[in-house]
C-alpha cells in the first residue's frame, strides 16, 4: 500500500463494489484465504440495505429502528450460521398483523392476503401440470378464481417483493422460489436485539481483521478493464481521489 496527502493508492487481488452483506461476506472469506481485499462503498456505513437507526433517549440508547431491511425471514442456515458466529441474540415477532387502509389501522384481513394465496395456489397449479409447462405470472393470473383486489395484490407483492416484471416473470420460478420459502419456514419473522445493522458491522470487522480494507464515502467513478488487471479510480469524501490497481504477482 502507498499513500500521498492528495491520494489514495491501494493494491489489491480482488476489489468489490458496495458494502452490503453480500460484499462483506465475500470479501471476508477471501481475506481470510489470504488475498488482498479492498471494498468500496460510497455511503458512510455498511450494510446495504440493512439501515438500522440508534436513536438517543434521556439517559440510555433509545431501541434500534429498521429502515431498511427489517426482519430475518425463516430459518436460512447461512443466515443464522453468521449470526451464531457473530453472537447476536435474536427474538422472534408475533401477535395480530395490522396494516393501513385508507389511512385507518386496521387488522391484515384475507383480502389484503390474497396475494400470497394466489402464489401458493399457482403453486399447487403447476405441480399438477406436465414437466416444464411455464407462463408469465400475468398471464396465469385470469386462470384463478381470485377477485380483482386479490390478483392486484398478488401483482404488488410479484413487482415489489421480487423486482420483478409480471409479465416477464414466469410461474415456474415463482414456484420454486416458493418452495424455497415453505423450507426455510419463511413465515416466521425475527429481529436482532441489537438492531439489524449488528450483522454487516461483524462481516466488517472481520474483514479488515483478515487484511482486508472498507472504503467508505468512496464514489467509483471509472472502471478500467484489460485482460487480468482492472482498475477502480474515484473520489472519496472532501474531494479526496482514490485508485485501486491490481496487486502485483
Amino acid at each position: 500500500m502507498t499513500g500521498a496527502a492528495e491520494e489514495i493508492e491501494l493494491d489489491y487481488d480482488v476489489a468489490i463494489l458496495g458494502a452490503g452483506v453480500a460484499g462483506l461476506a465475500a470479501g471476508r472469506t477471501l481475506a481470510a484465504a489470504g488475498l488482498r481485499i479492498a471494498v468500496v462503498e460510497a455511503r458512510s456505513r455498511v450494510g446495504g440495505r440493512i439501515f438500522t437507526m440508534h436513536p438517543a433517549m434521556p439517559g440510555a440508547a433509545g431501541p434500534p429502528v429498521e429502515l431498511g431491511a427489517e426482519f430475518i425471514h425463516g430459518l436460512p442456515q447461512e443466515t443464522w450460521k453468521l449470526l451464531r458466529e457473530a453472537q447476536l441474540d435474536t427474538y422472534e415477532l408475533d401477535g395480530a398483523t395490522l396494516c393501513s387502509v385508507d389511512g385507518i389501522l386496521q387488522r391484515h384481513d384475507e383480502q389484503r392476503e390474497g396475494g400470497i394465496a394466489i402464489l401458493e395456489q399457482m403453486t399447487q397449479w403447476l405441480a399438477a401440470q406436465s414437466p416444464g409447462r411455464d407462463m408469465s405470472f400475468t398471464d396465469y393470473l385470469p386462470l384463478t378464481d381470485a377477485s380483482p383486489a386479490a390478483r392486484t395484490r398478488a401483482v404488488e407483492y410479484v413487482e415489489g417483493f421480487n423486482a420483478a416484471d409480471s409479465a416477464v416473470i414466469g410461474i415456474a420460478a415463482l414456484a420454486r422460489q416458493q418452495q424455497a420459502e415453505d423450507q426455510i419456514e419463511s413465515d416466521r419473522l425475527f429481529r436482532v436485539l441489537r438492531g439489524y445493522d449488528a450483522l454487516p458491522k461483524f462481516l466488517s470487522q472481520q474483514l479488515v481483521a483478515a487484511g482486508g480494507t472498507v472504503l467508505l464515502d468512496s464514489v467509483a467513478q471509472r472502471i478500467a478493464w484489460q485482460r487480468g488487471a482492472v482498475t477502480i479510480s474515484g473520489r472519496r469524501a472532501g474531494h479526496q481521489a482514490f485508485s485501486l490497481s491490481p496487486n502485483e504477482p
